[in-house]
């Protein structure tokens, strides 16, 4: 791995309530599967990194647990999980469903967002619009937009691919300068 003094590297904390596609967003972007996915709400229960390790540039990806009301003390432990998460981000990308309106998860979610300190960059990523009759015309932008004012806006699917690549360039913009903080050859922190 060649290491300039332009390296870059830091944590990217993907951000959303349950099933909106967070898994398969990191598994896209990582090009193999690291994170399990399912049709079933709240199947990722604890954070997992999925490691990107280009040329120049370190992100690592924080998959947390889907952002929900809890009804037990599992509920509150990945909710805790997902939150925590959010306080070391260099970038979050906060993960909506673009095919319904903004859902009560969706707003708390927006408000943890709201009230970090010192607050990172953010991605509003506007997932599955593969769904959508028209891709480029998105009905519940505005309204997402509305609870991350200063995030950029971005339509994609992760399950297809659309404008994935442009999702990680926007990733790369934002990440600091720094050195690695994983072996090159490494994916993930739990076993592969």
């Amino acid at each position: 791995m060649k290491k300039t003094a332009e390296f870059k590297s830091g944590f990217v904390t993907v951000v959303g309530r349950p099933n909106v596609g967070k898994s398969t967003l990191i598994n896209g972007l990582l090009g193999q599967k690291i994170a399990a996915v399912s049709p079933r709400p709240q199947t990722t229960r604890r954070r997992q990194l999925g490691i990107l390790t280009l040329e120049n540039v370190q992100i690592i990806f924080v998959d947390t647990p889907g952002m929900h009301k809890p009804v037990h003390k599992l509920g509150e432990f990945m909710n805790q999980e997902a939150a925590t998460t959010l306080e070391d981000a260099d970038v979050v990308v906060f993960l909506v469903d673009a095919t319904v309106t903004p859902t009560d998860e969706d707003r708390m979610l927006s408000e943890r967002i709201q009230a970090l300190r010192p607050t990172p960059a953010v991605i509003l990523a506007l997932n599955k619009v593969d769904q959508l009759a028209a891709p480029d015309e998105n009905p519940h932008q505005r309204e997402y937009q509305e609870l991350v004012p200063q995030a950029l806006p971005l339509a994609l699917s992760a399950l297809t691919g659309f404008q994935r690549d442009r999702l990680l360039d926007e990733i790369v913009k934002r990440i600091p300068v720094g050195v690695p903080y994983y072996d090159e050859n490494q994916i993930t922190d739990l076993y592969e």
